[in-house]
């Protein structure tokens, strides 16, 4: 089983003065709008883009380091940390950085560490201002860069692998309807772009390699749309064409082909999202903001079974407004986000909303209703 992120700190990152988050295998994110929901997911998308893309990457893709630190009313800029501890059965670990503004569109990073026990293997190592303060000999023979993280070199030293991996193993989504409706030219196989730009190639994919979950994927495509019986990607001339089989007539086997220009937005929807969960290999981490969105109530607690099985193999955190679906995971993975005084708080839900909950008095999604839910001790 590959490393888990049981715990995030972000300090001085968009609307984060100091959080710190624990993460379990379904973490649910609920908080109004401009809360800062999105925030805590990018924090982690920008540390697994850093080392998978490169750290000047991440930056350039959000603005610049000005528009990654918190505002500063005067004085000096603030600089950004990011801290992240990571668990399996059989090792722990953490990695952090700080970047720093050299002058106004320049960075550098202040402080890079990583250490990890596994197999009763203990190791580490520690950067500051681009010189190695702690590490293994080996190590110490690389030179450094100080625009760029060394976990990425780092990491062809086992078992600092483990870390690198599951850091950029991470997938972050929102599919938008309109990106699946067009016919795709052939793209990567693996993984599922962010917004399903590549989906067609996945799923003939999947298809031609016999991915072990994907008779899952059609029965649960199914089960939200019981007319659908199956799918198939289609190339015409330079394109992917993924063709949905409508089951017209059950008694005489009739049966109707339909490109994805002529679904409906929650018939797409739901077809990236099953793609997305049910990718193989599993992601190491899946995120989604908003998965109800174009989805029928009725069936939100078999999208929320399928998140819930999901996580046994890739951890799932997701961001919401749906009472039903809050009603369909456990309480205690739900996270509630606040805005205080412009700063982003992040917490469990408090103990007696939990309590009334437990005690079948409540639902998520009554309480959500009545009152809102309460953050508690973060």
């Amino acid at each position: 089983m590959h490393l888990r992120v049981t715990e995030v700190e972000a300090h001085n990152f968009r609307s984060f003065e100091q959080i710190r988050v624990d993460l379990d295998p379904l973490t649910v994110l609920v908080g109004q709008n401009a809360s800062g929901k999105s925030n805590l997911l990018d924090v982690l998308r920008f540390t697994s883009e850093s080392l998978r893309k490169g750290l000047d990457s991440a930056i350039s893709l959000r603005r610049g380091i000005s528009a990654i630190r918190r505002w500063s009313a005067k004085g000096r800029p603030y600089d950004v940390t990011v801290r992240v501890i990571l668990k399996s059965d059989e090792a722990s670990a953490s990695y952090s950085f700080t970047v720093g503004s050299k002058r106004r569109t320049e960075f550098e990073v202040k402080n890079e560490a990583c250490s990890i026990t596994h197999r009763g293997q203990d190791l580490q190592y520690e950067i500051r201002n681009g010189t190695w303060v702690a590490a293994p000999e080996d190590l110490k023979k690389i030179p450094l860069a100080r625009a760029a993280l060394a976990l990425p070199i780092v990491a062809a030293v086992k078992p600092f692998g483990l870390v690198y991996n599951a850091l950029t193993g991470m997938r972050f989504y929102t599919i938008y309807p309109n990106v699946l409706r067009e016919p795709q030219p052939p793209g990567v196989p693996y993984p599922l772009e962010e917004h399903g730009s590549n989906l067609a190639s996945v799923l003939r994919e999947m298809q031609r390699t016999g991915n072990q979950w994907l008779p899952d994927l059609r029965a649960v495509l199914k089960r939200i749309v019981p007319d659908i019986g199956d799918f198939g990607v289609r190339q015409i001339g330079g394109y992917f064409v993924v063709m949905l089989v409508h089951e017209m007539d059950t008694a005489n086997r009739e049966r109707a082909f339909f490109d994805l220009s002529q679904e409906s937005d929650g018939t797409l929807r739901i077809l990236g999202l099953l793609t997305a969960l049910y990718q193989d290999p599993p992601p190491t981490l899946i995120s989604i903001e908003e998965p109800e969105l174009t989805v029928h109530p009725g069936v939100i607690g078999v999208l929320a079974d399928v998140l819930k099985e999901t996580a046994k193999r890739s951890q799932v955190l997701i961001t919401t407004h749906s009472p039903d679906l809050m009603d369909c995971v456990p309480v205690t993975s739900i996270r509630v986000v606040e805005r205080v005084k412009g700063v982003t708080r992040i917490g469990p839900v408090n103990k007696e909303q939990i309590g009334a909950v437990e005690d079948r008095l409540f639902t998520p999604g009554d309480i959500l209703r009545l009152e809102g839910l309460q953050r508690g001790e973060e």
